[in-house]
């Protein structure tokens, strides 16, 4: 029986059925295919256009303890949150440096 069966029996939607389906060992020949198909609906979606943004660092201030992340609150960093005129600045920069497309980035903090 399929690992996608096992988790979701038939009953279940056809979409689960897919998603699961996904996750099935696969050879050349699939592998190849899936990726002719992600690459068909990318370009369906998003044309060939690739869009470049900048980071803006807002804070590194953080209530949380990600095991993953630079601002976890037990990591021993200086911790800083940009005022406004800061923030202004920057962006100005980034903006003068060509990037339309900004990520504003902070961790979770009061």
């Amino acid at each position: 029986m399929p690992l996608s069966d096992t988790i979701f029996p038939p009953q279940k939607s056809a979409l689960l059925r897919r998603f699961t389906a996904l996750l099935e060992p696969k050879d050349d020949a699939q592998i190849t295919a899936l990726a002719r198909e992600s690459a068909a609906i990318t370009r369906r979606h998003f044309g060939k256009t690739i869009r470049l943004f900048a980071p803006l660092y807002l804070s590194n201030e953080c209530i949380n303890n990600c095991a993953y992340c630079g601002f976890s609150r037990d990591n021993a960093i200086l911790r800083v949150t940009l005022d406004i005129a800061s923030v202004v600045k920057e962006a100005r920069h980034l903006a003068a440096e060509g990037f339309r497309n900004i990520l504003l980035v902070a961790g979770e903090h009061p």
